[in-house]
């Protein structure tokens, strides 16, 4: 009877630890998080980005988009976190197939492989980005298909 209750809360505590160990290894990599995350009225100023970047461990980079149509839909290798610095645009999360308004001061966190897309822009909008570790500029923003989300 002791042998098989020890047993039992040795498989118990072996579970928790294992299931902690992946869920700290994978949420911090952005496997489990779903969905776009928006933050509206984030900032005032980019001395506020830029203090949030570095406590977040991440790195920046500006990025700027000019009117367009907007991308069609994709996804990034990285989690990136965009602050939106000017302009307006909105944000498709294809998993939800909800659209959502950004302006100047919000933040919103691109989880890696998920699929969104930018709007349409009139003017331009400026972001600083903050990216997970320096990248060259023809790497950092790589659009991958949906299709291509399967093969990795």
């Amino acid at each position: 009877m002791n042998v098989m209750i020890i047993c039992l809360f040795t498989a118990q505590v072996t579970s928790c630890i294992l299931c902690n160990v992946l869920d700290n290894q994978n949420l911090d990599k952005g496997v489990f998080q779903m969905g776009l995350k928006f933050y509206k009225q984030f900032f005032t100023s980019k001395k506020e980005v830029l203090d949030d970047i570095e406590k977040n461990g991440t790195w920046p980079t500006t990025f700027v988009s000019g009117s367009t149509d907007g991308p069609p839909v994709h996804w990034h290798k990285d989690e990136v976190q965009a602050y939106i610095m000017e302009g307006e645009t909105d944000f498709l999360d294809a998993e939800t197939n909800k659209r959502t308004m950004v302006s100047a001061g919000d933040k919103i966190i691109v989880p890696m492989g998920e699929l969104h897309a930018e709007g349409a822009i009139k003017d331009r909008v400026v972001y600083i980005l903050a990216l997970p570790e320096p990248r060259l500029p023809e790497d950092f923003l790589t659009m991958f298909t949906p299709e291509q989300r399967t093969n990795q």
